[in-house]
């Protein structure tokens, strides 16, 4: 896949041609047999995409065989402010005609370590496997340093059966993160 590089004069822009290029892509996998399956990070940066994609591209595809999944969660319900899925639901979510069951929320109210069990499973459960490994269609991260913005790049993101990993700060502000790897690459 040839790499290309995008530069936008506001993060607006940016969101907004992000927006087209996920639903080109949702469109491009309509007629595929399999899910089209994203992972989404908290923080900041996505915000904005997801208002542009609940606002102005709600009915633009059909989110029948979209599913989401999360790849970090702080440990709060959905409905505490520190909450990403709590974010992502209401700028965007809750805007969409989406099926429940294709919203697939790392449950942060609960015991981090049962919850990554169960949270992992889940993954094997949703996700298409190929060659023994799951994988996401669409991987988005949140990165912001120095000027340097990358929103989300498109992967074959694969995990083995032992995929999740509970991550919690000395803070106290602990917050679930899942991980990919293969066996033997930890």
């Amino acid at each position: 896949m040839e790499r290309v590089i995008k530069i936008f004069p506001t993060h607006k822009i940016l969101a907004e041609s992000l927006a087209l290029d996920l639903i080109n892509m949702i469109k491009e996998n309509k007629d595929s047999n399999l899910p089209f399956t994203i992972a989404l990070s908290g923080g900041d940066t996505p915000g904005p995409l997801f208002s542009v994609l609940g606002d102005q591209h709600r009915d633009a595809v059909s989110w029948n065989n979209v599913h989401f999944f999360w790849v970090d969660e702080r440990c709060v319900p959905p409905d505490n402010q520190e909450s990403n899925f709590g974010m992502t639901q209401k700028v965007f979510l809750s805007k969409i005609k989406i099926p429940k069951d294709n919203i697939h929320r790392i449950r942060g109210e609960d015991n981090p370590d049962k919850e990554a069990e169960r949270y992992s499973e889940e993954m094997k459960h949703f996700t298409p496997n190929r060659n023994g490994f799951h994988f996401l269609t669409l991987y988005f991260s949140d990165l912001v340093r120095m000027g340097i913005q990358r929103l989300f790049f498109r992967v074959m993101k694969s995990f083995s059966s032992q995929t999740a990993s509970v991550l919690r700060t000395s803070s106290g502000n602990r917050k679930h993160s899942f991980n990919s790897y293969r066996e033997g690459d930890q």
